[in-house]
């Protein structure tokens, strides 16, 4: 996977950027996956539907965040692998971080201000 998916000095800093590396390591392998972009309104309803489209079909959405003041995110990519809602209303999200299960919540992810954002996952 390495030798496709190989980060710059800087890391892989886009969605459209690790859609690339991973379609390309794919072909390498004869398996046909093929990136699912969105072209919405960045707000928490649309975030919340994509996420649970991409898990709906067992593929794990991918999530990048470049600054931000939620421990554990800034600076890479973590993989989503559960989307959860409570009885108020709150949405959460389970990733794989770090070599670890971690969960945060969703609203504050989107609602934060920061450089860049991103969500992806693969059909």
């Amino acid at each position: 996977v390495y030798q496709y998916v190989t980060p710059s000095i800087t890391g892989i800093l886009t969605v459209g950027l690790m859609a690339d590396k991973f379609e390309a390591y794919a072909s390498s392998r004869n398996v046909d996956i093929e990136a699912v972009f969105w072209n919405l309104p960045w707000n928490i309803e649309n975030v919340a539907n994509y996420i649970k489209s991409g898990l709906s079909i067992d593929s794990p959405v991918l999530l990048v965040t470049w600054n931000t003041g939620i421990s554990g995110l800034a600076w890479h990519w973590v993989t989503i692998t559960r989307y959860h809602r409570t009885t108020a209303g709150d949405r959460y999200f389970t990733t794989s971080n770090h070599a670890s299960k971690r969960v945060y919540n969703l609203d504050v992810w989107v609602n934060e201000s920061g450089l860049y954002r991103g969500v992806i996952y693969f059909d």
